[in-house]
C-alpha cells in the first residue's frame, strides 16, 4: 500500500489540521503492517524516555562565565540554533504526518511531532497565575505564570511567578492517566512527567520523576503547595490588617466611605487599636452584647479580597494573613496548626487558594452534611456548586497527598489538550474546579537557556532575529516547510509537484537532523570537554537528544525516502532522477552552508579540540554517509 496520499487533490481542504496521535495503545493492536520497519522505530519511539530525565544546569550557570570569549561565543551561537531549530523539527513532522497513508508511519511521525508536547493536560484544567486561576485553553503568552522550583532535600519547592516559555495546544484522542481518591484527582497525558518524593530509611527527602502511564506512587508523596520567597510584602501592614477584618466582619453603610464592623468581647480593643494607628475617627454602640464601631475611612474598603497582589506577597506575608484571619474568626475546636473559612464569595474563595498554595497551605474544598432525608447521590460539595449557596475551606499545613492512597486507572478522552513549558519545569494545576497539584510542564532546549541565563535570556533569544549568519542557516527548512503548506492549501496543482514537495521536505529534514544537528552537538560537547565540564548539563541533554535524532528521526526519514524511490506501489519511481538529483544539490547545499556556519563560529580563533579543518572533515563525512544511506 502506498505510504503517502498524492497531492493532487482539486477540492481545497475545508481546514488545514496536523494530525497528532494521542493514544500509542491504539497502534499496538493493528496486526497488518506494510513495513516492519515504521513498527520497530515506534516501538522504540515509545520506549523514548530521555525527557523524564532531570538535567541539573546549577553547575553550567557557573560553568558559562568561566568560557573564554571565544569559547563564550561559540557556545551562545550553537545552543541558539538548536533552540531556534527546535520547535521547527516537531512541526515539520507534523506536516508529513498529514500525508502519511501507512498507519505506523502516520504515527510515527505523530509521535515525533508531540514527543516535546506531550506533557500536556486537558484546555478545561486551570493553572495559577498571577491573576489567579486561568482555564489552560485560556492561557496566553503574557499571563504569569505560578512556577515551582524543586529544592534537593526539602519538601517545600519554592514558587515565583514567570512568564511561559511556550504554550502547545494540540487534539488528543485516547485514554489520560488518572490517580483518584475520595478527596483527590489528578489527570494527565500517558508520558505526563509526574514529580513525587520518598522519605528514605534516614529521613532524607529524595524527589524522583516519573512518566505517568509507567509510575507507581506508592511510597510516595505528590506535592500540592510551596513557599513563595520573593515578593514586597513580608508582613502586615495595619491598613491591610483593618481591610482583613471588614472582608470578614464587616459592612458598608448607606453614606459614602462609612463602613460598620461588629465584634466581641476582647477582639474590640484590637480594632480600637488598628483604627488608632490609622488615625481614623470612630464611634463604638454595644448591641446585643457586642460591640458595634462605625467608621469613615477615605480608602475604599470591600467584602472581598482584590487588592491582594500574588506577585508582591511572600509565604510569610500569607501566613501573616491566615493567622490574622482566625484571629476574627470563630473557628470552633479545631487544632491550632489546621483552620477553617467559610463564606459565599466565590472569588475571594479562589484567592485564599491561591494565597494559601503561596504559604505551603493545602485548601481542601469540604462536603456538607446533607439532611437525613436526602439522596446523597449527585451532592457533591465544590467552589461552584455550594450547599445552600455557601462552601466552605479546609486549610492544612501538610501540603502532601500520600501516592499510596490513590487509586490508579484510566480516562477515555477526546478533545484539546495543552502543554504549558516554564522556565522551573514544574507547574500549579488544579483539576475539576477542586483538586491542586504541582505537576511537569513541557521541556525543550528554552529550559537550559532559561536556567543559566535568568533574566538576560530574553537578550539572547532576541539575537537570532539580529544575526544573519543564524538565520541563514535556518531559512531553507523554514521555506520548503512553507512551500509544502501553500501546495497542500492550494485547489489547483500539479501531481507530480505536490509529490516534490514532500520529497523536498523529507530531504531538508533528513539533512538538518543527519548533518546539521550533528555538527552542532559536536560543538557543545568540544566546548563542555575543552573547558573542564563547564556546561555539563547542556552536553548531558544533548547526548539524550542526539540518540532520539541519530537513531529514530534521520532513521525514519531514510527509510522513507528509499522506499518512495524504490517501491513502484508509492507512485515516486518516475521521479527518481529527480530524486536523486534534488538529494545530491541539497547535500551540497547543506554542505556549504556548514562550511560557512563552521568559520563563522571560528572568527575568533578555534578552542582545544575544534578547528576549522576538523569542522570541515566532520561536516564532509557526515554529508558523505547521509547520501550513502540513501543509495546514492
Amino acid at each position: 500500500m502506498p505510504i503517502c496520499k498524492t497531492l493532487c487533490i482539486s477540492k481545497k481542504p475545508e481546514k488545514y489540521n496536523r494530525l497528532f496521535f494521542g493514544d500509542y495503545g491504539n497502534f499496538q493492536r493493528i496486526d497488518k503492517i506494510s513495513y516492519p520497519i515504521f513498527r520497530t522505530l515506534a516501538e522504540r519511539s515509545e520506549g523514548n524516555t530521555w525527557f523524564m530525565n532531570e538535567i541539573d544546569y546549577t553547575k553550567d550557570k557557573k560553568g558559562v562565565e568561566k568560557l573564554d570569549s571565544v569559547a563564550k561565543r561559540m557556545f551562545h551561537l550553537n545552543i541558539l540554533y538548536q533552540n531556534n531549530m527546535d520547535s521547527l523539527v516537531p512541526n515539520t513532522f507534523g506536516l508529513l504526518s498529514d500525508i502519511a497513508t501507512d498507519t505506523w508511519l502516520s504515527y510515527l511521525y505523530s509521535r515525533i511531532a508531540t514527543e516535546e508536547q506531550i506533557h500536556c493536560l486537558r484546555e478545561e484544567d486551570e493553572i495559577l497565575t498571577s491573576t489567579g486561576w486561568k482555564k489552560l485553553k485560556h492561557l496566553t503568552p503574557e499571563d504569569k505564570v505560578a512556577n515551582w522550583w524543586k529544592k534537593e532535600g526539602e519538601k517545600v519547592g519554592e514558587i515565583t511567578f514567570e512568564k511561559p516559555i511556550s504554550i502547545q495546544r494540540q487534539p488528543f484522542t485516547g485514554d489520560l492517566i488518572r490517580w483518584k481518591n475520595g478527596n483527590f484527582t489528578y489527570i494527565v497525558t500517558p508520558k505526563h512527567r509526574v514529580i513525587a518524593y520518598k522519605l528514605e530509611e534516614n529521613g532524607k527527602v529524595q524527589w524522583e520523576t516519573q512518566q505517568a502511564f509507567r509510575a507507581d506512587l506508592n511510597g510516595y508523596y505528590l506535592p500540592l503547595a510551596g513557599w513563595k520567597e520573593k515578593g514586597r510584602k513580608r508582613s502586615l501592614t495595619p491598613l491591610e490588617r483593618l481591610k482583613i477584618l471588614f472582608f470578614l466582619k464587616g459592612e458598608p453603610l448607606p453614606e459614602k466611605q462609612s463602613y460598620r464592623i461588629q465584634l466581641e468581647g476582647e477582639k474590640s480593643g484590637e480594632l480600637k487599636t488598628i483604627l488608632e494607628m490609622l488615625q481614623i475617627p470612630y464611634s463604638s454602640t454595644e448591641e446585643g452584647g457586642k460591640r458595634v464601631f462605625t467608621f469613615t475611612f477615605t480608602q475604599p474598603l470591600e467584602k472581598g479580597l482584590n487588592w491582594i497582589d500574588l506577585e508582591e506577597v511572600t509565604g510569610e506575608w500569607g501566613r501573616e494573613f491566615f493567622h490574622e484571619m482566625k484571629k476574627w474568626e470563630n473557628f470552633g475546636e479545631i487544632r491550632e496548626e489546621y483552620f477553617r473559612y467559610e463564606g459565599e464569595n466565590l472569588e475571594s474563595g479562589e484567592k485564599l487558594i491561591a494565597l494559601a498554595l503561596l504559604s505551603n497551605y493545602f485548601p481542601q474544598v469540604e462536603e456538607r452534611p446533607l439532611p437525613k432525608d436526602t439522596p446523597k447521590k449527585g451532592y457533591r460539595r465544590s467552589l461552584q456548586r455550594g450547599w445552600e449557596g455557601r462552601w466552605k475551606l479546609l486549610f492544612t499545613p501538610s501540603p502532601t497527598q500520600s501516592g499510596g492512597e490513590l487509586e490508579k486507572d484510566t480516562l477515555p478522552f477526546i478533545g484539546n489538550i495543552v502543554g504549558v513549558e516554564v522556565p522551573s519545569t514544574y507547574i500549579v494545576v488544579r483539576f475539576d474546579g477542586r483538586q491542586v497539584a504541582v505537576t511537569g510542564n513541557s521541556l525543550s532546549y528554552s529550559n537550559g537557556l532559561f536556567q543559566v541565563f535568568g533574566e538576560k535570556v530574553g537578550e539572547m533569544l532576541d539575537y537570532v532575529y539580529e544575526d544573519e549568519i543564524l538565520q541563514k542557516r535556518t531559512e531553507k527548512e523554514i521555506e520548503s516547510a512553507n512551500k509544502f503548506i501553500q501546495l497542500v492549501l492550494k485547489e489547483e496543482r500539479e501531481d507530480d509537484v505536490g509529490k516534490m514537495a514532500v520529497i523536498e521536505l523529507l530531504l531538508r529534514t533528513y539533512f538538518l537532523e543527519g548533518i546539521k544537528f550533528p555538527f552542532s552537538f559536536f560543538v557543545t560537547w568540544t566546548i563542555n570537554k575543552a573547558y573542564g565540564n563547564a556546561i555539563q548539563g547542556f552536553s548531558q541533554a544533548l547526548k539524550l537528544i542526539a540518540w532520539d535524532e541519530m537513531t529514530i528521526h534521520t532513521t525514519t526519514g531514510q527509510n522513507v525516502l528509499k522506499i518512495l524511490m524504490s517501491d513502484s506501489e508509492q507512485g515516486f519511481l518516475h521521479l527518481k532522477e529527480k530524486i536523486e538529483k534534488m538529494a545530491y544539490q541539497m547535500a551540497e547545499e547543506t554542505a556549504q552552508l556548514e562550511f560557512e556556519w563552521n568559520r563563522y563560529l571560528q572568527k575568533e580563533g578555534p578552542i582545544p579540540g575544534y578547528t576549522q579543518q576538523i569542522g570541515e572533515h566532520f561536516i564532509k563525512y557526515w554529508t558523505d554517509y547521509r547520501l550513502k544511506m540513501l543509495g546514492l
